[in-house]
């Protein structure tokens, strides 16, 4: 009697397994970094210029998480702001200006940095 309900047991439970793992199974969450001179983007714009990432199914707060510094002008902000931003393991680093972009360059050299409006930090390296 013992053995029949063991293999009852055994069966229900490698019936049910699949659908457990895949209920626990987490979303995949990815972290990106911005890190700029600029000031704070409104709520507004940066829903505007996240647009093409929601297109593509990544919405920040859900499996996308972003950090931003801003440092408003005070470049002398911009490497302990590209520390920080090392130090929460983003998987890249999206730059804007050649002084942020060396910041960054100069904080990490594993994570992937993207540069947009950065003059020519070659040069300048």
């Amino acid at each position: 009697m013992h053995r029949r309900m063991f293999m009852e047991a055994m069966t229900a439970g490698l019936v049910a397994a699949p659908f457990a793992a895949s209920a626990q199974t987490p979303a995949t969450v990815r972290r990106i970094a911005i890190l700029t001179t600029d000031t704070p983007r409104s709520s507004a714009e940066a829903d505007r210029d996240f647009a093409p990432l929601r297109a593509l199914g990544w919405v920040e707060g859900q499996n996308l998480l972003v950090e931003r510094r801003c440092v408003s002008g005070r470049v002398e902000l911009l490497r302990p702001s590209a520390e920080e931003i090392v130090r929460h393991n983003v998987e890249v680093i999206g730059t804007q200006g050649t002084p942020a972009a060396l910041a960054a360059k100069n904080a990490t050299k594993t994570i992937p940095i993207v540069l947009w409006s950065a003059g020519d930090p070659v040069a300048r390296a």
